[in-house]
């Protein structure tokens, strides 16, 4: 007699958890004393296939909660890499302004890849001041509660205080003095070709 490799055919999990479903069905509608004869054996290897089934799956699961752990350290490794090149090339611009301001605003230095000068923009706000970004969710409109009542005791109203930056531009460059404000010279290094 020769062995055939017979492929077993794959059967999903919403496939074993139906044909559990199926055989739990029989065993309850069964009105006889006795189970028929075969039924605890299908039912024992269905509960087998179902629980080997699940354990597959908890193992994707597994696998796919450590995958998503090492993507997010390898984030936080190349955010902290982003960091610090950000830092050294701030650094690097920092010194390079440093040295055009030291020797003139209109003096470029040249090398044979190209050429790096001070480019004039607008001047920059500096406060002294904290400020902070705010994010408000689940806002509604405002008319819903005089709608619906029932809404009213889970409404709180949010107000902010919002430093108006154009209006505050314009004063200080009017000649306007602030402890806390001032525009600073604004010009950055750039490279020509």
């Amino acid at each position: 007699m020769t062995d055939k490799l017979v492929a077993k055919k794959r059967v999903s999990l919403a496939e074993h958890a139906v044909s559990m479903e199926a055989l739990c069905n029989e065993i309850d509608d069964n009105e006889d004393d006795e189970l028929p004869a075969g039924l605890i054996e299908r039912f024992m290897s269905a509960q087998v296939g179902l629980s080997t089934k699940v354990d597959s799956w908890i193992g994707y699961l597994d696998a796919a909660k450590a995958r998503i752990l090492l993507l997010e350290e390898m984030k936080a490794r190349v955010k902290k890499a982003i960091r610090s090149a950000k830092t050294v090339n701030e650094g690097m611009k920092g010194y390079i302004e440093h040295v055009l301001r030291s020797t003139g605003e209109k003096v470029t230095l040249k090398g044979s890849t190209g050429t790096l000068y001070l480019h004039g923009q607008a001047p920059s706000l500096k406060l002294t001041v904290k400020t902070s970004e705010k994010t408000v969710y689940n806002v509604i409109d405002p008319t819903m509660p005089d709608f619906e009542q029932s809404m009213v005791p889970y409404c709180q109203q949010v107000t902010f205080l919002s430093l108006d930056r154009d209006k505050l531009v314009a004063e200080l460059k009017a000649g306007m003095k602030l402890p806390w404000a001032s525009l600073e010279p604004g010009a950055h290094v750039r490279i020509k070709g």
